[in-house]
């Protein structure tokens, strides 16, 4: 395992986790005081040892805002944006939770 150098991420300087964790200036993983997986910062964490591999912000579309997930969460929720881009990405048919009041959009993005 390669040593990671730890920076301390208190939570008055980031407003997506509630408590101090550790950052690894090499890889940017989530870690533990001791270099492990902090997967509690995990967005998906429930305790039930469903957390894998290592904790890093993650960008669904690599437009927006980065959440802190462990590997088997990632890959998860990367499942689900795919799925809903080939179901919705390129269909004429406006789903029924669609509404362009919420926001003044149009299905088309054609204006």
């Amino acid at each position: 395992m390669t040593a990671h150098t730890l920076v301390r991420q208190d939570p008055h300087e980031r407003d997506d986790i509630h408590q101090p964790t550790w950052q690894c200036q090499t890889c940017f993983a989530l870690c533990t005081e001791d270099g492990r997986p902090d997967y509690e910062s995990c967005l998906d964490f429930r305790d039930d040892g469903s957390c894998r591999g290592s904790v890093e912000f993650m960008s669904v579309d690599g437009r927006g805002r980065a959440w802190p997930r462990c590997l088997t969460h990632r890959n998860a929720r990367l499942d689900r944006y795919e799925g809903s881009i080939e179901q919705y990405a390129h269909s004429d048919v406006i789903p029924s939770w669609f509404d362009p009041m919420d926001a003044g959009e149009r299905w088309d993005d054609e204006y």
